[in-house]
């Protein structure tokens, strides 16, 4: 699957998950993208202090993965249990003195 399509595909999908409130004024939600060993185009982790390198391809699909979540509103992130799990998130601001937040949020 190319960035773009992987990237509309998710952009499709955030807006079916919930809305959660992380801070008092900020709500996220989030959407599975895969393993970043599914994903990669080596199909490998590459951390920065690897033996393995980071190739260039590698990091133009990353780039492109990220420019394409942005451009729909998404941002890129890493899961919290598992860094090799990769999510597209959106988040919004809130006014935490509005009834009207909270009631949409359930």
């Amino acid at each position: 699957m190319s960035t773009v399509q992987l990237a509309k595909w998710a952009a499709r999908e955030i807006e079916s998950a919930e809305w959660e409130t992380v801070d008092f004024d900020r709500q996220e939600r989030m959407v599975y993208l895969g393993s970043v060993f599914a994903l990669d185009p080596c199909g490998r982790y590459h951390h920065m202090l690897s033996p393995n390198g980071y190739t260039n391809r590698c990091g133009r699909f990353w780039e492109s993965l990220e420019r394409q979540l942005e451009k729909r509103g998404l941002w890129l992130a890493s899961g919290e249990g598992d860094p090799c799990d990769q999510y597209a998130g959106q988040s919004r601001d809130i006014d935490p003195d509005s009834e009207e937040d909270e009631l949409s949020a359930e």
